[in-house]
């Protein structure tokens, strides 16, 4: 996803310490090549300060790198690239499965893939889908050998599946389960893979339906779906009950919730069944139906007072003895604050017990019933870059364990969460590794080798940082900045990429008022949105005002990039793009009709310059002023940061980006072994 809320990432950022950045330098200064100059930086495999950074996974075939944060702008010099922004870390793996130890506080692979069905003892049923088989396959894992055994093989998906004394009853949309025909719905043996004789046959409503839950007890089965028929008796609501004696159908005629199958959860309790679901008015409703009346008349009604701006909603119910467990999006309940969790009575439907855990808005609960506490596992909708679990105590909700597992992903997720003993089992999308690096905020990488570079960026204390600037070896950073390798500084530095030599600038502004720099002829050229435009020479030290503005400045050897609402001396000129001498003088204004001032911009090489605008971009000649636009394949083509080879350098993707080579028509070309597993920020 890319995000262009600055804003927003200053807001998230700045109590974290991570360090922040502007896009406004995207494309600070090239000028001296550093392919000579760093050609005796070497790369690895892995970076040099190696303790500092996560463990991959020992699976030869993981070769790539990812990196942790906000990736804000890229400079090549050569085959050599350097990333800069909020980068809080590089290493670690995507992975879809993991076994968290909290008595090492380390991870492993989880041998258990795809979607969690359930578990008895230290068996575990998961479902997934083989492509060789053209089936879906679910299959039994014992945590305790090792041994694997592929159960049952499905022509269909299965969507809701449930395990009950011996059998695991299976809901999803399917004509044939392990040979045996059965229309949607089959019930199988744990141990044998056996389809039980027991047939029942599920008619969704067409073209669309939702599956929503399914859950057993000895007398009946229960399926909230959008259901036309069951074994031929018509349905009128969203929750069937099947008898399980002798296959009698069931509508119960539960009125007051939104018509959408969706939100629907459902737990059976001695001879009650809970149900849960959204009002008409979009707000969660509990009711608890009395089994012996077959209706709904009878139900005793709970309800959750919400806010009125709410769309919150019940996701889980579970049973623990005598109480209800309710987990869920949801914040209020009455006049007490939740976050996500309570208990009641199951008898009464007094409340029990609560949870606030100050965990802001909710997105999505996972939960567990170990047998002796609760496995919660709450996902907020932003900030932080912990996935915390909880291990609960199934008489009042307390407590008893807090597991904190590193995840960097932008849309990170946890789908399922079981335990065996003291270890937990995850299933999501996530990046895991044992230890966060220190904050780098940038990375070097060989794009010949497709290797990190063996170089390590100085440590740096600041609240957020506005701006870049290169200069041969040195890089020249600005913003609220307090230290650089243990130097106090006051908002503007320097550091060379080879010797670590480092400098501290004065100037007679504040570092967080600089937005952009650039570096001609030993000049520094500074600006911001709120400050008047200066320029530093960096042999005497003396500052002298600017008799023009811009937006962002960029700088080849020659000439001096301004670019965004240009301000030049002579009114007359009306730019968006100019390109000054080393004495001032005007060398090129392009037409402000193009807005280029709105979006992202950087300097290819020495004599071209790129500006994106909506779904164009803009190819710039510095040495005949002519521009040129560029139509791109965009289903391809993604944000890109830099040139390289006389190519177009960037990222592609969402949660997990790529770095790619692009040709000229924006099409991917070559795929390097870099992603990132942050946002990429324009």
């Amino acid at each position: 996803m890319y995000d262009t809320n600055l804003s927003h990432f200053k807001t998230v950022l700045r109590p974290l310490l991570c360090l922040m950045f502007f896009s406004a330098m995207m494309g600070c200064t090239l000028s001296a090549s550093l392919e000579e100059s760093l050609s005796d930086i070497g790369t690895e495999t892995t970076p040099l300060n190696k303790k500092n950074f996560f463990t991959a996974p020992t699976d030869k075939s993981i070769q790539d790198y990812f990196v942790h944060g906000d990736i804000h702008g890229a400079k090549t010099f050569g085959s050599k690239m350097f990333l800069y922004g909020a980068i809080w870390g590089i290493g670690g793996y995507v992975a879809d499965a993991a076994k968290y130890s909290p008595v090492t506080n380390e991870f492993a692979e989880n041998p258990v893939r795809g979607e969690f069905f359930g578990k008895v003892g230290p068996k575990v049923f998961s479902g997934q889908a083989n492509e060789d088989l053209g089936a879906y396959v679910i299959s039994s894992y014992d945590l305790k050998t090792g041994i694997k055994v592929d159960l049952i093989q499905v022509n269909g998906p299965v969507y809701k599946a449930k395990i009950y004394k011996g059998q695991i009853y299976l809901l999803g949309a399917f004509s044939t389960v392990n040979g045996s025909a059965r229309n949607n719905f089959a019930i199988v043996n744990t141990e044998t893979g056996i389809v039980s004789n027991t047939n029942i046959s599920l008619v969704y409503t067409s073209p669309y339906y939702s599956i929503a839950d399914l859950d057993v007890s000895d007398d009946y089965i229960a399926i909230a779906a959008d259901l036309v028929s069951v074994n031929g008796t018509n349905i009128m609501g969203k929750v069937t009950l099947i008898k399980q004696q002798d296959g009698t159908v069931s509508s119960p005629n539960i009125t007051g919730f939104k018509n959408s199958a969706s939100y629907f959860r459902m737990a059976f309790y001695k001879t009650y069944l809970f149900v849960s679901a959204l009002d008409t008015s979009n707000y969660p409703r509990l009711v608890r139906l009395d089994l012996t009346t077959m209706t709904s008349a009878a139900a005793v009604t709970a309800e959750l007072a919400v806010s009125n701006n709410s769309y919150d909603e019940i996701q889980h119910l579970v049973i623990a003895e005598d109480l209800l467990v309710v987990a869920g999006r949801f914040t209020r309940l009455g006049a007490d604050t939740v976050s996500g969790i309570f208990s009641l009575n199951a008898n009464t439907l007094a409340v029990q017990d609560s949870l606030n855990l100050n965990k802001g808005d909710l997105q999505k609960i996972s939960i567990y019933d170990d047998g002796t506490s609760l496995i919660y596992a709450p996902k907020p909708y932003s900030n932080g870059r912990m996935i915390d679990i909880y291990r609960l105590s199934k008489t009042d909700l307390s407590v008893e364990h807090t597991y904190s597992v590193t995840d960097s992903s932008g849309r990170r997720d946890v789908y399922s969460v079981f335990s065996e003993g003291d270890e937990i089992y995850l299933q999501g999308r996530f990046v895991l590794g044992s230890k966060v690096t220190e904050k780098l905020g940038m990375l070097g990488y060989d794009l010949e080798s497709g290797k990190v570079l063996d170089w390590q960026a100085p440590e740096i204390q600041a609240d957020w940082i506005s701006a870049w600037a290169f200069d041969g070896d040195w890089v020249y950073m600005a913003g609220l900045i307090h230290e650089i390798n243990g130097t106090e500084a006051d908002g503007l530095v320097a550091f060379n990429l080879r010797t670590a030599e480092k400098k501290i600038l004065e100037v007679s502004v504040s570092g967080d008022l600089i937005h952009t720099m650039a570096i001609l002829d030993n000049v520094l050229y500074l600006s911001g949105s709120d400050m008047l435009p200066i320029k530093l020479n960096l042999e005497t030290g003396e500052e002298q005002a600017l008799d023009f503005a811009g937006r962002v400045f960029h700088a080849n050897k020659d000439h001096l990039i301004v670019w965004g609402d240009v301000g030049l001396p002579d009114e007359t000129v009306n730019t968006d793009l100019a390109v000054l001498d080393k004495n001032g003088g005007l060398v090129m204004a392009v037409d402000d009709s193009l807005n280029i001032w709105e979006d992202s911009a950087f300097l290819g090489d020495e004599n071209t310059f790129y500006t994106f605008v909506a779904d164009d971009w803009w190819q710039f000649n510095l040495t005949t002023g002519t521009h040129t636009k560029i139509v791109y394949d965009r289903g391809e083509f993604g944000f890109p940061l830099t040139t390289y080879d006389g190519k177009m350098l960037g990222f592609r993707g969402s949660d997990v980006s790529t770095l790619n080579v692009f040709n000229t028509q924006g099409q991917v070309e070559r795929t390097l072994n870099l992603q990132t597993v942050g946002h990429i920020v324009e």
